[in-house]
C-alpha cells in the first residue's frame, strides 16, 4: 500500500509579512520507508512553532509536535514522529519509519507572541490564509 502525505506549499501571513513554506510539496511513500518534511518561516523572529496531520479517513486535525525555541520541541501523539529545530526559523518534522495510519495532510504553522510595557492594549490585525 502506498501512502500519500500532502503538505501546505506556502502560506504568507498578513502580520509582519512573514511568510510559511513547507517542503517538499508531497510524498508518495510505502510503509517502512523514512520521511523528512521540512519547515522554514521567514521574518518572524523566533515564533512558536507547530506540527499538525489532517487524516485522510476521519478528516480530524491533530497537533503533533510543538516548539516554543530552538532546540526545544513538545511531543503530544505520535512517539515514532521526532521533530528538530536547530534555527528559530526551520523545524524539520521526521520518522524512520512511516505507517500507513500516518497517511494525511501535513501543516506546519507558527504563533507569535507581542509585548506591550505601556499605553492602550495592542491589537493584532486579522488575518486569514487558505489551506
Amino acid at each position: 500500500m502506498l501512502l500519500l502525505l500532502l503538505f501546505l506549499i506556502s502560506c504568507p501571513y498578513c502580520q509582519f509579512q512573514a511568510t510559511i513554506t513547507q517542503s517538499p510539496p508531497f510524498l508518495i511513500l510505502r510503509p517502512g520507508d523514512p520521511v523528512s518534511l521540512g519547515c522554514t518561516v521567514s521574518n518572524a523572529g523566533v515564533p512558536t512553532m507547530y506540527w499538525y496531520r489532517q487524516g485522510i479517513r476521519d478528516r480530524t486535525l491533530t497537533l503533533l509536535l510543538w516548539s516554543v525555541t530552538v532546540n526545544s520541541t513538545q511531543e503530544l501523539t505520535l512517539t515514532h514522529f521526532k521533530a528538530d529545530r536547530k534555527t528559530g526559523s526551520d523545524f524539520t518534522l521526521r520518522t524512520e519509519k512511516i505507517m500507513d495510519s500516518d497517511s494525511g495532510v501535513y501543516y506546519c504553522a507558527w504563533s507569535s507572541t507581542e509585548e506591550q510595557v505601556e499605553g492602550a492594549p495592542l491589537q493584532k490585525p486579522l488575518c486569514s490564509s487558505a489551506l
